[in-house]
This record gives C-alpha cells, sequence and structure tokens, in this order.
C-alpha cells in the first residue's frame, strides 16, 4: 500500500491481490470523502489511513469487488454513509452476485450532490462498464473521478458483461463537462485526463466501426477477434480470460445487432 498527495486529495494504490501484486487499484481521500474503497484485504493498515483522514462519507464508483471489498467493513467500524447508484441490475456473474449482496442493504442511493466542507461533488452516471458506474464530478476544480470508465486510452480487452455502445454514450456525456485532472481507478492521476478521455472514445468509435464492417462482411467473432487483435493482451493473460478481446468483439457485434 502506498498513499500520496495531488493537490488536497489523499491517493491510495493498493493492490488488487496480496499475494499477487501485479494489478493495482486507487482509492481517493478529498475532503472527508472516500471514493471507492479497494480490495477487502487491507483492512487494518487502511482503517488506519481512515482514521487519520477523518473520512465522514464514502462513494463507490460501481460494483465490482475491488472498488467496494471493504464497504461492509467499513459500515461496521465507521459510523459514515455509504453512497451507491443502487439502479436495476439484470444480469451478474457469481462473483458480481456475491459482492453484490454484500453491500446492497448498507449502501445509499447517491444524492445529486454530496456536500463537502469545502467541495461539491456531483454524481455522473456512466454505465457500460457496469450498469450502476458512477463518475464523480467536481466542477471548481475540474476533477473526475473516473472509477474505471478510462483506465486506458485504447483497450484491448473487456469483461463478458460489459456494454461497449453504453460505455461510448457515458464517454460522449463525460467530455461535455469542464474538466481536465482524471482520477482513474487503475492508472492514477492523469493531468491532461479530458484529452485522455477523448482519445478512447475516438479509439472504441473506430473499433467499433472496423467490428462491424468485417462482421458484415462475412467475419465471424472469433476471425474478427484475431484479425484485429492478434496477439493476446497482459491484462487477458493476468485474469485468465476473465477479460478478454474475444468479449470486447461480441460485445459491439451484439449491440449492432440489436439496432439492425
Amino acid at each position: 500500500m502506498h498513499s500520496s498527495y495531488y493537490e488536497d486529495v489523499k491517493c491510495i494504490k493498493l493492490p488488487i491481490n496480496r499475494f499477487f501484486p501485479y494489478m493495482f487499484v486507487y482509492a481517493y481521500i478529498v475532503d472527508g470523502l472516500l471514493i471507492d474503497t479497494g480490495p477487502g484485504h487491507s483492512k487494518a493498515q487502511f482503517g488506519r489511513i481512515l482514521q487519520e483522514a477523518h473520512v465522514e462519507k464514502v462513494a463507490i464508483t460501481h460494483e465490482h469487488k475491488d472498488h467496494c471489498g471493504m464497504a461492509k467493513w467499513i459500515n461496521k467500524h465507521f459510523d459514515v454513509p455509504i453512497y451507491m447508484n443502487k439502479v436495476k441490475r439484470g444480469r451478474w456473474s457469481l462473483n458480481e452476485a456475491f459482492v453484490v449482496g454484500q453491500v446492497k442493504n448498507i449502501v445509499k442511493q447517491y444524492p445529486e450532490k454530496i456536500e463537502l466542507k469545502q467541495h461539491t461533488i456531483q454524481p455522473i452516471y456512466t454505465p457500460g462498464h457496469t450498469r450502476d458506474h458512477t463518475c464523480l464530478y467536481e466542477p471548481n476544480k475540474g476533477w473526475l473521478f473516473t472509477g474505471d470508465l478510462y483506465v486506458t486510452p485504447e483497450p484491448k480487452v473487456s469483461f463478458w458483461s460489459e456494454s461497449i455502445s453504453k460505455h461510448i454514450e457515458s464517454l460522449r456525456s463525460v467530455i461535455k463537462l469542464d474538466f481536465e485532472t482524471v482520477f482513474c481507478a487503475h492508472q492514477g492521476i492523469i493531468k491532461n485526463g479530458k484529452q485522455k478521455v477523448t482519445e478512447k472514445l475516438n479509439y472504441l468509435e473506430n473499433l467499433q466501426l472496423q467490428v462491424v464492417r468485417l462482421y458484415e462482411s462475412g467475419y465471424n467473432e472469433r476471425g474478427i477477434t484475431k484479425k484485429l487483435f492478434p496477439e493476446k493482451a497482459r491484462l487477458e493473460r493476468l485474469t485468465f480470460g476473465a477479460f478478454s478481446s474475444l468479449h470486447l468483439v461480441r460485445q459491439i457485434i451484439r449491440s449492432h445487432n440489436k439496432h439492425v
């Protein structure tokens, strides 16, 4: 676990898996608000950080366990409200269903604004990565806490339950906001954030066109995947295929077929 500051935002870098520290997630604390809790395996050390920072409220960007894994523990040890987008969800994986089952009774629906002592945070609904995904926007500072909306400008993989079309819509919506600094849950602080988010939007829109053209010319899902992504991405190898290029291509084709 490593912590640092950017302006008055405390940034905490946490390993997603304590035994295989190859992938990391960031939690952020600003003005008494904790944004994402990280996974559930660093309770003692992370608990001290929360006490020292005088955390008064918690905001969870989405239901994946690397973002809400400590919510139940925080609810037990800290008398603070925990906010999450409690939208009606559809089909889950077994892992997601377990996580949602752990937190659904302890979280509150996001208010229109989260009022802090020195900042006002606006929840921005940004589905795609998950159905409940929510970014957090500080308009006076030009800060956007993006959860997993950004992560990389050129994604080569996705999770099976993602919606690429909704992800594109969400990217289109956030670039209308006046922000410059992105606080990404996996890449940390990105100072030219609006430019990078725009690059991701352009990439996904272009990828969508390429996949549809190949599909309409006769390629199947696996053929398109092999042509556009001839080598497996590192994340696909690290997650043993939970995130894959085939999922990414398949989601684009499914969305296309729904609108044909």
